[in-house]
């Protein structure tokens, strides 16, 4: 594997961003238009923004990746897909994905657009990336808790892996997070999450009626800092590198991307990247939560999770020595300056501020130094002791935006011939094959006085410092020519305009839109009603179809229940599938749950058609754009899709690989610890209301919603139902 095998990925919500991207070494960068993001509160960009965007990176030999990784409604497909169309117009390298309905269109339409599977998709084990290879997919976005042995195993499949090595992280599996849709109405799975994570909870023992801890953010995770791990992700065959943060400012997008450059540079001559203390606190200065490895690297629950903030840590700078009524002092640990951003840690509330004046001794100054003792005059309920943190360098930021504008150079094998009483001739190519030929109308003469040599003629040449690119000369000329200057000025800037101009289309052999082609389906028409269950007790009515995805419960009367996350692939034969793997494992007459996330007619034919024959529909849809569904399903396919709906129990709000009770409770190092067996436990939000806490077969925790949901609406063409029982509720 050489260097340029190894992407690195980096995250714009601007067009700032995207110039310090370029800049700082990125071979490529993930954005979204206003439309159809998973960052719906980012800057975003318009369509004719992306067509600007495109054409600039692509002159620089970066790829462009825009992401339409949201869940699409019935009535938006018309707009997604007219949106696919105008990116593969202009020359977009790849499209990243959700929903299983813009797969089933977009792949028939346009089978030589690269897709990407979205971490959102779900995509943890082998079999799900089996499962999104054998569909067409170029390459998958694992889910950030996929350990390092499983991607390994993924990237020996053959298809292209993305992982996540830098920026914040979720606790609750992508794609599979619905306490922001349920309880807030924002859903995550459409770019509006609304960040309840973040947020501080207690938690409650149920069995005892002990609240067992203080409130703390107990499901805010570190920020992932993997950056030492960089050649273990190399040697397991990793694809792209990618940073996370399409809602940070640009200076964290230059800085984390030079820092991941110079890393990856680094492993391939041969040396070790050493993150010294001062490159490590621009990287905390920028953003941060804490790092943390991440459960790439099986980091234990204790190192992942920040209890005491939620939000940018900074670094400390000092701490208040003295407090009067109209001002506090800072003893400084560290240099601070006028325009810097400082926050004080205060038992009421954070107080965070740019620092406008400064005061040292009774006078103004533009900064103190550390030991110093500084004056802010505010006021504010403050203590002695308070600690201080920085959040933003002023200078630091200064220092980015300059070095934003420097261009990063691309090659240019520049051939220049130029022979006494003949034209002068020029052949440029560059790295990817596009080749300028230019002869000018200028003949070479012989110098009348000191000829020009090869060394004067590359100078003359080399004064490209405003754009991309630098030659590498090949040259054949004669000895003692003369050639003005204003000439070899007009040659070089025309070889550069038409290399830009070659270099803006990068997919000259796309064939073009497809027709949306498909098969009718021979569906087993079906009204049924499907019971979740903990333990063969919950089984009360002999007309359901019993499921659990403990596999030690399954009988002639209980099937198995794939679950929705299954990390070591171990697999049964599956009634009802949970994620994409499952659909490799299927018995006849089999359903797929309400995790796939199906928002539209385009994704039940796609699931249909994986032998699905009873598609259970998204939880986030209403009665209306069930009814648009179906008819529009029925009109385009001519006949009708078999379908369910949850019906009762308690909706899943979020299921995850972290831990709470075990990290709060015991050793959060360990695993498998039981704790979840031995007493019930619940989450207190601000309002006091009780989440349970459900940890499966597969010691992952689920958090349930704090009510029974029940729908007793019946809707034309939904005939089968699905309820979830739980013993302990």
């Amino acid at each position: 594997m050489q260097v340029k095998d190894i992407e690195l990925l980096a995250p714009c919500g601007s067009k700032d961003a995207v110039y310090a991207a370029c800049n700082a070494g990125a071979n490529a960068i993930y954005l979204a238009s206003n439309r159809f993001g998973a960052r719906s509160f980012a800057a975003n960009f318009s369509l004719e923004e992306l067509v600007e965007v495109i054409k600039y990176a692509h002159q620089r030999e970066v790829s462009i990746y825009v992401t339409m990784n949201t869940l699409i409604y019935e009535d938006e497909m018309e707009d997604a897909i007219a949106q696919v169309d105008f990116l593969y117009k202009h020359d977009v390298d790849a499209i990243i994905i959700q929903d299983l309905g813009l797969l089933e269109v977009v792949s028939k339409r346009y089978p030589d657009l690269e897709l990407h599977a979205s971490t959102q998709m779900h995509i943890h084990n082998v079999e799900g990336a089996r499962f999104m290879m054998q569909r067409g997919i170029k390459r998958v976005v694992v889910a950030r808790e996929t350990p390092i042995d499983i991607i390994k195993e993924i990237c020996n499949l053959g298809i292209d892996v993305e992982v996540f090595v830098y920026g914040a992280l979720c606790v609750s599996y992508s794609g599979q997070c619905f306490i922001s849709s349920i309880l807030k109405q924002r859903s995550g799975n459409r770019g509006s999450c609304a960040q309840l994570c973040r947020l501080p909870y207690r938690l409650y023992n149920s069995t005892t009626k002990e609240e067992t801890t203080d409130i703390s953010y107990m499901l805010s995770l570190k920020d992932l800092n993997t950056i030492a791990y960089i050649h273990e992700l190399i040697q397991a065959g990793v694809k792209s590198f990618k940073i996370e943060g399409r809602m940070k400012r640009f200076e964290y997008v230059y800085e984390v991307t030079k820092t991941f450059r110079d890393a990856i540079d680094t492993f391939f001559k041969h040396e070790i990247y050493e993150l010294t203390k001062e490159k490590e606190e621009s990287l905390k200065k920028l953003f941060h939560r804490g790092f943390t490895k991440g459960y790439v690297f099986n980091e234990n629950n204790t190192n992942m999770i920040n209890t005491k903030r939620p939000n940018h840590m900074g670094i400390e700078l000092g701490y208040i020595e003295k407090v009067s009524k109209q001002s506090f002092f800072i003893r400084l640990k560290r240099p601070l300056h006028q325009q810097d951003g400082i926050r004080i840690i205060n038992i009421k509330e954070d107080i965070g501020f740019i620092c406008n004046y400064l005061y040292k001794d009774g006078l103004l100054v533009n900064q103190g130094a550390k030991g110093e003792l500084i004056e802010i005059k505010m006021k504010h309920h403050l203590r002695k002791g308070d600690l201080v943190y920085l959040t933003s360098d002023y200078h630091q930021l200064l220092s980015i935006s300059k070095e934003k504008e420097m261009y990063q150079r691309v090659l240019i094998d520049l051939r220049f011939t130029a022979k006494i009483n003949q034209h002068i001739f020029i052949h440029a190519k560059d790295t990817k094959g596009n080749v300028v030929e230019l002869e000018s109308e200028y003949l070479v003469c012989k110098a009348m006085n000191q000829g020009m040599d090869a060394v004067l003629i590359q100078k003359s040449l080399d004064k490209i410092a405003d754009t991309p690119y630098y030659f590498r000369y090949h040259m054949d000329i004669d000895d003692a020519i003369f050639i003005p200057v204003k000439v070899l000025n007009l040659l070089k800037r025309e070889v550069i305009e038409k290399m830009m101009l070659l270099k803006e289309i990068v997919h000259r052999d796309r064939k073009g839109a497809y027709q949306y082609t498909f098969k009718k389906n021979d569906l087993q028409y079906t009204e049924d009603t499907y019971c979740e269950i903990e333990t063969l007790n919950d089984i009360t009515n002999i007309d359901y179809h019993y499921l659990s995805n403990n596999h030690s419960l399954v009988n002639d009367y209980v099937y198995y229940k794939g679950s929705s996350v299954n990390e070591k692939d171990q697999y049964y034969p599956t009634k009802c599938a949970s994620q994409l793997g499952d659909l490799n494992h299927l018995v006849t007459n089999a359903i797929s749950y309400t995790t796939f996330n199906v928002t539209n007619s385009y994704a039940i034919k796609f699931l249909h058609d994986c032998k699905i024959n009873t598609v259970f529909l998204s939880l986030e849809l209403n009665i209306k754009q069930i009814e648009v569904m179906l008819k529009a399903f029925k009109h385009r396919y001519g006949y009708a899709a078999n379908v369910g709906i949850f019906k009762s129990g308690r909706r899943d709000l979020m299921i995850m690989k972290y831990c709470l009770i075990n990290n709060t409770l015991k050793d959060g190092t360990k695993k498998a610890c039981a704790l979840c067996r031995k007493a019930e436990y619940q989450l207190l939000d601000y309002n006091q209301e009780a989440f349970p806490l459900y940890g499966d077969a597969h010691c992952n925790l689920r958090l349930l919603d704090s009510k029974d949901y029940h729908f007793d609406q019946r809707i034309s063409g939904v005939n089968n139902y699905y309820i979830q029982k739980y013993s302990f509720l």
